[in-house]
Order: structure tokens, then sequence, then C-alpha cells
């Protein structure tokens, strides 16, 4: 059987024809190779994932990891089969001389596979250099003839000279050297001609089928599973390439409206499009909250508020799918959560501890956002003067007095720890906190105030929150006079404003809890509520998240899903 190559795509479709053209006079004994990809659905590969085959017969199970690009490859026992002839198959693989060899445009590398394996064929000159790869594949047993016609990777021909072919295989690895004497001459093959039975290949008796589950699994992805998987005797090789959604989103949800005041909220977590969803708290009997996930991704943390002896908290391992009772009684109910950013210790409640609940004290002042040391925060009273604390309560070195750098009444947002910049908003009416009509940044170290944003005429603006990266800012932006009821969700970058979403309906506003940037900053996830006339609640929540290069919007869960945080392992 000869091949020619010149591309990855002619060496893939002369793959599959091999295949059809062998289909009925190969048999491959007792083992037939399955390879393939693990990957996401945005054709990323996982690596490290480990794909188990469970024989439905005999519950025996064979295992391997993808590498780390997501590849895979295992060999599957399907029974012993005989062939009407001897056996010609080599014991160990073998690279053969070229042919011919000097040779002026072209040649044929020839080798032989004990079993179907992954091939790859590199071509160097004589200084060592690599001229091209003329084959990355895998190739059935046997005897199979690779040609080279003279060329690099550009698809240019090269010198005459000495070059070497070196063929890697099983964790082997030959060459071969040969002699190329009219250099700039190198064609590329075009067509496929001269496929033909290949006289060392073993021919079928008996057809053998086997069934097998595979199961994949791999920490931060849904796990995936095929109950119906068969493999025959005809086959050589099987690709299976596996699709992994990763953990992109946690979030509270009712999980069970059930009676008056029976409500059953849970902690759930999904995939980027809401496809695939997890209950990781799954406790009927009390209502779970307050989900934080660790910036290094490995746990999430919540509160459990029970009827008796008060709310404690849970810790949920992603990498072991495992629940930690942290075993800390919290004396408030409502409390929010912090990370430290080294994710060695965790704030909630006005506590901080250790990941194993150990070494928890009460703090003497309450964080609001933390320094990159893990060590120092910002904590603040409600007359708008901030500190800079420590966890052990060794410090409390003022900062500011946040009433005294503008006209009316300043609130702080954000902090971006990297150039100590305080977020902040201001607002004449007292009572609203939240509510603003002009942004601007105060610098801690310089003391410098920065307007970033004034509302127009009717407009006010409602919570703003950096992007990760601080380049960008999101908040709501309300129109608050007339019987009008609009609703923005816009974001601020470099000082030009854009609008991702707009709510024009009388029963609609979007919930400033669940405003959060993805990881690389391009989606920003929001729920959108809406007001429920008699309901036990107000109002229903419907997570999304909105691309914001394309203001393409995914409706993600609902009908109270809110207050999401993004998994910060999430690559895109």
């Amino acid at each position: 059987m000869k091949i020619k190559y010149s591309t990855n795509m002619f060496r893939r479709m002369l793959f599959t024809l091999l295949l059809l053209f062998t289909s009925g006079e190969l048999l491959s004994g007792s083992e037939v190779l399955v390879y393939g990809k693990v990957q996401t659905h945005e054709n990323r590969g996982v690596p490290g994932a480990i794909i188990t085959f469970v024989s439905q017969a005999e519950g025996k199970t064979d295992s391997t990891y993808s590498d780390e690009n997501g590849e895979y490859s295992i060999y599957l026992k399907i029974g012993e089969s005989g062939t009407d002839d001897d056996k010609t198959i080599p014991d160990n693989f073998k690279l053969f001389q070229n042919y011919p060899n000097p040779f002026n445009t072209g040649t044929w590398i020839p080798f032989e596979l004990p079993k179907s394996a992954k091939v790859k064929i590199k071509i160097y000159n004589i200084l060592g250099q690599k001229i091209n790869t003329i084959t990355d594949e895998y190739c059935p047993e046997g005897k199979t003839e690779v040609y080279w016609g003279g060329i690099d990777e550009k698809g240019k021909s090269v010198s005459a000279g000495i070059y070497f072919y070196q063929l890697e295989t099983m964790g082997v690895t030959k060459t071969g050297k040969m002699l190329l004497l009219d250099g700039g001459c190198g064609k590329t093959i075009g067509n496929i001609s001269g496929l033909s039975q290949n006289p060392l290949l073993k021919t079928a008796k008996a057809l053998i089928q086997k069934g097998f589950i595979i199961r994949v699994k791999k920490a931060g992805f849904f796990s995936f599973v095929d109950s119906d998987f068969v493999v025959s005797s005809e086959n050589t090789a099987i690709e299976k390439n596996i699709f992994l959604p990763q953990y992109a989103l946690c979030y509270n949800n009712i999980i069970d409206w059930g009676e008056p005041y029976t409500l059953d909220w849970e902690i759930l977590i999904t995939d980027m499009n809401g496809d695939y969803i997890k209950n990781i708290s799954n406790h009927p009997e009390e209502d779970d909250y307050i989900s934080s996930w660790s910036p290094d991704g490995r746990y999430i943390v919540y509160r459990r508020d029970r009827p008796i002896g008060g709310p404690e908290v849970y810790l949920y391992d992603v990498y072991c799918d495992s629940l930690i009772n942290l075993s800390v009684k919290l004396g408030v109910k409502g409390a929010y959560v912090i990370w430290t950013p080294d994710s060695k210790k965790i704030m909630i409640g006005g506590y901080i501890m250790n990941l194993d609940g150990s070494d928890s004290k009460k703090l003497t002042h309450i964080p609001i956002s933390f320094y990159n040391d893990s060590y120092h925060f910002i904590c603040g009273k409600w007359d708008g003067q901030l500190y800079k604390s420590d966890i052990d309560g060794n410090s409390n070195e003022f900062l500011v007095d946040l009433e005294t750098i503008g006209k009316y009444k300043t609130y702080m947002d954000d902090f971006n720890p990297n150039e100590e910049l305080i977020l902040c908003h201001e607002d004449s009416a007292d009572w609203t906190f939240c509510y603003s009509f002009l942004l601007k940044t105060y610098n801690l170290k310089t003391a410098d105030i920065e307007t970033l944003a004034i509302a127009d005429s009717g407009w006010i603006f409602i919570k703003p929150k950096y992007s990760n990266d601080y380049s960008k800012i999101t908040f709501r932006e309300k129109y608050i006079y007339d019987d009008k009821n609009i609703e923005k969700l816009v974001i601020l970058e470099d000082g030009i404003k854009k609008e991702l979403v707009c709510l024009t309906g009388d029963d609609e506003w979007l919930d400033y809890h669940s405003m959060a940037f993805s990881p690389n900053d391009n989606d920003l996830s929001y729920s959108k509520n809406v007001n429920q006339v008699g309901d036990l609640y107000w109002w229903k929540s419907y997570l999304h998240i909105v691309n914001i290069n394309t203001n393409e919007i995914k409706f993600i869960d609902g009908e109270k899903a809110q207050t999401p945080q993004w998994n910060p392992l999430l690559p895109y």
C-alpha cells in the first residue's frame, strides 16, 4: 500500500480512504486503537482528563489520560480471533531504506508496525535542521510507505544533498539516510493513486464486536458518559472526540418553591452556555447563600442558614468534588464573603479564618477590599471615613474622608489595589446610598480626583464595579423621571460609554448584585428581575451572560438565579 502526502488535509483524506478500501480485509486481532481529543465546545484541548472504558460484558476497565493538547489514545481488547493466514505482523516496528535511493524528484519511505499506532516522520538536512514533517497520523498495523517529494514545510523544493528521515512511534525513534541528487525539482503530489491491498495485512475470519461505557472526568469540568460505544474487529483505529464543558459560574437559585416560607435556596454550578447544571450544596432542609469562588479556582465558600443554631460556613472543593463543613458558628445572617487574594484565608460575617476553619477570629474592622499582599485591607465607616487595617488588627491608618472630596456625599464602590484607586460615586440624596449622578476615582497615593462620567439629565448611575484588569467599569443606568421605565447595563472604557442591555418593560429591572465580569473581561453576567404580583417573592430573577464585544446575550437559568461568581480558572 502506498500513500502520497502533501498537506495535512491530504494526509487525513488518505488515512480515511485507507480504512474504507481495506475495511473488509483488515483485522486487528484482539486489540483496537481508540484515539481522539478531549476538548471544550470552544475546541480547546483539555489536558489531564482521565478517560475510562468499561467493558459492558465483563466490567473490566481500561484508563488513560489526555496529554497537554487534550489528545489521548488507548488499545482496547475485544477478544481473540483467528485468521486464514499465518501471522505476518512483525513483533517490533521496522524502518526500511527509502527507495529509490539516490533519488531525483521523490522517494518512498517504508516501515512496518506490529499494531496500529501514531507515526511521525520528519525530514532533516545534513546540519540537523528540520525540513518537513511528512506524516503525523495513526497508521494501521503491517507495512506502509510514505512519499516525500523533496519539498520543505512551505512546499518549496529543497537543494540536492544528504537528508535524514526520522520515524517516531510507540516511544521509539529510528533514523535512515538518503541522497537527493537533483535539488529544486521536488513536486507536491496533487492526486491519489496506487492504493492497493498490502500483502502483510491479515485477513478476517470472524467479526467480533464489544460494547464499552466511556467515562471522562476532570476537576472543574462536567463529567462525560457514553453508554453505547461499540468496537468491532473490522476496525483498526477509531477516532472518538469527547466534549467536556468547563465550570463557568456558581450562583444562588431556588430549587423547590415548596410551601410558603419553605423555599429551598441552593448553590449551583453551570457551564458557559447554561446547558449543564450541578447542585453542589444539595441540602433541601436549609438555605444556602452568599457563594464566592476562591481566586485560585480551587474552592467555593458559602453560608448555610440553619433554623436552630445559627449559620455555618461550608467549603466546596472543586478538585475533589467534596463538601467540607468548617464548623464555624457565625453570629449574624446576611454576611458577605471576601477571599484574601492568595486564596489562603476567607472573611465571612466579620470572622477571618484558614481554609480548614482553624485560626478563626473576629475582626475589629470589617474589610471592604484587600490589598495585593493579602494582609492589609481597606475598611470604613458610614460617615465616609476610610482606613487601612490588617488581619491581626495591628494598625488602623486613616486614609481619606470621602465626605470632603466632593460637593455632595461620596460613597466607595470598588478598589484598584494596583494603583490604589478608590472607585466612588457622588450623590445629592443621602438615602439612596448606591444611586449617583457622578462617577470618579480618588488616588490614595496622590489625593488626585478624576471625574469619569456625569449622568445625563433624568438619569442616575447605580453600583459601579471594576473589571478584573481595572480597564473597564460596569454599572446600571436608570431613567428616574416621568412614568418611563428604562434601565440599561453599560460599561465605561477610556471615557466611552457602551450600552449592552436595555430594559423597557414596566415590571423589568436589573439586579446589580449579579453584575460580574468574566476572567478575561469579555463577558458580563447579570440577572433580569421581573416583578410578580401576589407571589411570595416580589420578583423572579433570570440569569444571563452578555458578550461585551458582540452584545450577544445567552440565557443561563431562572427563576431566582442571582449573585453569580465566575470560575477564575476559566481560560476565555
